[in-house]
């Protein structure tokens, strides 16, 4: 049933019943309860803004959590990073050094981890990219640790044979120097005294008469002990390690193919056989099969002082006999 209401006739100066259409009572309804429906809502937002709710409590305080955590963590990360980079130069400036190790190439500890997307997981995290950077440094930490390992089980191998590898890399003179006069050419470019023209000198010769004793230089097996035409009668011996020495143009050999020798053990007399001008001996350091400088052998049984002098008259010397 419509409600009445009375509204009053100006011309008759009396309230007359009046009927509410149903329509506008409607709209009223509606319009009330809109603004009731805003209020709330603006209610409600401003009210979560400021007293977040029990569930959000708990989340926000799992977020601070977990960012003091990941504080903590690339600290760590941190730490780690710098004790492994000084490990990293024990290992390049002393281990290796220290065991006369090859050094390690620098792409070893670069290393990539490219590839495959590793952190996929992280997508769509408000701390998205400060995980990113934390795994990725902890995944090159793992990267670089693996590789120092793999280096330093090397060195453990060569800690163990240091003592049978000393004893077998060169390490004296090839003659009974101890006046330190026969060294007469040194390893670079000499004049050949039979080709007359100028050419590179592979190693030292000591001019020291026929018949002078020649030792092995380290411990190892003779590889060769024969005549060619160039080196005359010569000995190649296998140090093992990379290493081999030559002695050329002996009057005669003392040891045979195969045999075992040790560091100071007669392998033959000084001559002047092969391509050769005058006796003498022509010693040679072989390493990973590149020719070296043999001068820098010498320094086993010599003292600084000594070593420096025969260091000088490698350079000066050019009396070369083959």
């Amino acid at each position: 049933m419509a409600k009445n209401t009375f509204k009053y006739n100006p011309e008759t100066l009396t309230f007359e019943k009046y009927k509410v259409p149903t329509w506008y009572r409607v709209f009223k309804g509606l319009g009330f309860l809109a603004i009731a429906l805003v209020f709330s809502i603006v209610n409600i937002t401003v009210y979560s803004y400021f007293f977040p709710t029990p569930k959000e409590q708990a989340l926000n305080k799992q977020v601070e959590i977990l960012e003091s955590q990941l504080k903590s963590t690339t600290a760590k990360i941190q730490e780690q990073e710098l004790v492994l980079g000084q490990l990293v130069q024990r290992d390049e400036n002393l281990y290796r050094v220290i065991l006369q190790a090859e050094p390690n190439p620098e792409s070893l500890w670069e290393g990539g981890i490219g590839g495959v997307n590793h952190y996929a997981q992280f997508e769509g995290m408000p701390q998205k990219e400060l995980l990113v950077r934390i795994n990725t440094r902890l995944r090159e930490t793992r990267v670089k640790l693996a590789r120092l390992s793999q280096s330093y089980d090397e060195l453990a191998s060569l800690a163990t044979t240091k003592e049978d590898r000393l004893t077998h890399i060169p390490a004296i003179q090839p003659v009974n120097n101890e006046n330190l006069k026969w060294l007469s050419s040194g390893y670079g470019y000499r004049f050949h005294p039979i080709l007359k023209i100028r050419k590179f000198h592979f190693g030292a010769d000591f001019a020291a008469p026929t018949g002078t004793e020649i030792y092995a230089t380290g411990d190892g097996v003779v590889e060769k002990a024969k005549y060619v035409k160039g080196y005359g009668n010569h000995v190649v011996v296998n140090h093992g390690f990379g290493y081999q020495t030559l002695y050329g143009h002996m009057s005669k050999i003392a040891v045979r193919r195969g045999q075992k020798i040790k560091r100071g053990e007669l392998l033959g007399y000084v001559g002047n056989t092969g391509l050769s001008s005058a006796p003498h001996l022509h010693y040679e350091v072989i390493k990973n099969g590149k020719k070296v400088n043999p001068v820098h052998y010498f320094n086993y049984e010599l003292n600084p002082d000594e070593y420096e002098t025969i260091l000088n008259l490698s350079k000066q010397s050019n009396q070369s006999f083959d």
